[in-house]
């Protein structure tokens, strides 16, 4: 569970740890992890941003991430710092994004398996991140007020349908 922070450290002790932009030195961003790694070969992994929690960010894998890679098995949906890259939520690492033909080319009898699309949002995860309990999926960090063209229930929303308790676990540890 620990490629992803070694892939960061060796990052950021190759690479300079910080840029110089006129005469202030900067510590190297998010972004800059993405676009000189993160965004290429063999990871090709994206990242979401919530505006109710400007300083985490989410990485998920895209269809040209190697699926095989432990860096990118870690990050389908771990969440860090934007500031010191530091992970506050674990993603869901033993469940990867496949398409059918993908799948099917797994499986040695294909014909006794039935596949199912799922979208974002099947699986939720429950974290507590900065004293708050958060509700996220693996591309969302806070699925509180997200939901997808096919299902206009926010996914919170039906999380909290299916628990006949409303939730109450989440307000408080």
């Amino acid at each position: 569970m620990a490629a992803l922070s070694n892939l960061i450290s060796t990052w950021i002790k190759n690479g300079n740890p910080s840029i110089v932009v006129g005469d202030v030195n900067k510590e190297k961003t998010f972004r800059e992890l993405f676009n000189q790694v993160l965004h290429r070969s063999p990871f090709y992994l994206r990242y979401s941003l919530d505006r109710k929690r400007p300083d985490l960010f989410l990485i998920h894998p895209t269809e040209l991430s190697d699926m095989s890679d432990p860096v990118v098995l870690e990050c389908n949906g771990i969440i860090l710092r934007k500031k010191t890259h530091e992970i506050v939520a674990r993603g869901m690492d033993n469940i990867c994004d496949v398409d059918i033909d993908q799948a099917m080319s797994y499986l040695d009898t294909p014909d006794t398996y039935a596949l199912e699309e799922a979208e974002d949002g099947t699986v939720l995860r429950v974290s507590y991140i900065d004293d708050q309990w958060v509700v996220s999926t693996n591309r969302c960090i806070d699925a509180t007020h997200f939901s997808v063209k096919r299902f206009p229930k926010k996914h919170y929303a039906a999380f909290a349908a299916a628990d006949s308790h409303d939730s109450k676990f989440l307000k408080s540890k």
